[in-house]
């Protein structure tokens, strides 16, 4: 078994006296592998958001809260992934589960996500940020009696600090940062109306402490499409509202050249869009679209939506020949479930139009 990502592995061969090494090796190789794959797969490290509106979530996804005196904090229960690919859990409960004997699902007690003291001395901005980490438990001998942990279980570590987390690899251990505090007298600072960020802090029976959210929301990337075209730089940001595209180009466009495309997922079109390539000014296209449930159109199926462009402006390209280009948009607001198709239909094209684009916007919902 090979780690095919790092290169890593266990080689066996018959009569090999199999040592700890061999097998912890294999271990590691599944679990370097697995890290890896997220990694590869991660845009921005983050949080796990249970939900894609605003506002930004405060009581869930690994959210900092404080108590009532702003004395100790409270992490919420949920995941994460840092830019090493450590996937980091916490959970709701950290009492331990089941039995170590008997349960092949025991889990061991976690360290408490509740009520934790900041633990630092001096005034000042500290970070609240959460490390992946490994417990150990059910202790056994070896030959010589020296004793060895044989149980090895995912586990956190929640620190106040006086760094945030880099989403880099130059972080070492990776983490991510939670929140951000500002500390006086060994407290969080209470915020007055006129403070700066006061509307970004933290509310608890009516008294406002200086405790910001600092998380960002995980994003993966689009193996379907690519590199999705929304960056996320915070937790308002949702992935629903990145725009995606279906389009068709027809070069010396003719009457009634048409072209259908299936939907594979529950979309909203935004706007349609339309460029065109002429030889002589004003010539123009109008192309139309139609959705249906089904790849068949009938001819009884209404236009979602018509739009018709002519070539206005001037363009010299190589050899001192003048081209005529258009462009225009319209909004549209047409539903269509996934598995849904979609079609492109020009209408009219003017001889002298060399070439003509049609582009439907969408959005997932």
């Amino acid at each position: 078994m090979t780690d095919i990502i790092d290169s890593t592995g266990s080689q066996f061969f018959a009569d090999q006296q199999v040592q700890a090494e061999d097998l912890n090796n294999i271990q590691y190789s599944t679990i370097q592998t697995f890290r890896a794959y997220l990694k590869s797969i991660t845009k921005t490290p983050g949080v796990y958001l249970n939900t894609y509106t605003s506002p930004a979530i405060t009581a869930g996804a690994l959210g900092v809260t404080c108590n009532s005196t702003g004395t100790t904090f409270t992490v919420a229960p949920g995941a994460g992934v840092d830019a090493l690919g450590n996937l980091i859990i916490v959970p709701s409960s950290t009492e331990a589960i089941g039995d170590l004997s008997t349960d092949p699902a025991y889990y061991p007690e976690r360290p408490t996500r509740t009520a934790l003291p900041f633990d630092v001395t001096g005034n000042g901005t500290y970070f609240i940020n959460i490390y992946p980490d490994t417990m150990y438990s059910f202790s056994e001998p070896d030959d010589s009696g020296n004793t060895h942990n044989t149980r090895a279980y995912d586990s956190y570590e929640i620190k106040v600090e006086s760094s945030q987390i880099t989403t880099g690899e130059e972080s070492g251990g990776g983490g991510l940062t939670l929140a951000r505090v500002i500390l006086d007298g060994g407290s969080i600072k209470e915020l007055n109306t006129g403070d700066t960020d006061y509307d970004l802090g933290y509310e608890v029976n009516g008294i406002t402490y200086a405790l910001f959210d600092d998380r960002i929301g995980y994003v993966a990337y689009d193996q379907a499409k690519g590199d999705l075209t929304t960056k996320v730089d915070s937790l308002y940001t949702a992935v629903f509202e990145e725009e995606l595209e279906k389009s068709v180009s027809f070069i010396f466009p003719a009457d009634g050249h048409s072209m259908v495309t299936k939907i594979h997922r529950d979309i909203t079109f935004v706007r349609m869009e339309l460029y065109v390539e002429a030889t002589a000014v004003d010539a123009g296209v109008t192309f139309s679209y139609y959705i249906n449930d089904e790849t068949v159109f009938s001819n009884d199926i209404t236009a979602e939506g018509e739009l018709t462009v002519t070539a206005t402006s001037s363009v010299t390209i190589a050899g001192g020949t003048n081209i005529y280009t258009g462009f225009d948009t319209v909004t549209t607001s047409s539903i269509l479930d996934a598995g849904g198709s979609m079609k492109f239909l020009l209408l009219n094209a003017n001889d002298s139009v060399t070439r003509a684009t049609c582009t439907l916007v969408y959005k997932r919902r």
